[in-house]
């Protein structure tokens, strides 16, 4: 249940955002209604490859590296980019958010 609330959060949670980005960035509204739309196109699209996946079509070392480095490579973005995010969205809770 918490993988699940966990998997949603970061697709639910980014609307709010797009009126914001927006006005910060000025795109138009192609841009506008294409945005909020790509997380949907992205759950068809990487659900399709699913069940090739989940049966380990590809039982390879090569497979089992590129995966850890794509893996690492999403882990080390957050991790570099969630302390500016915390200060400039929590400067007043700056270390309770960073122990969260």
């Amino acid at each position: 249940m918490l993988i699940g609330l966990n998997l949603r959060a970061g697709i639910t949670s980014a609307a709010p955002l797009f009126l914001d980005l927006q006005e910060f960035l000025g795109y138009g509204a192609f841009v506008a209604a294409l945005l909020p739309s790509i997380p949907t196109l992205v759950f068809a699209a990487a659900g399709l490859s699913t069940a090739w996946l989940a049966f380990r079509a590809s039982p390879t070392t090569w497979a089992l590296l590129a995966g850890t480095v794509a893996a690492m490579c999403g882990l080390a973005l957050c991790n570099v980019s969630m302390p500016s995010f915390i200060r400039e969205n929590f400067a007043q809770k700056t270390s309770l958010m960073t122990g969260l």
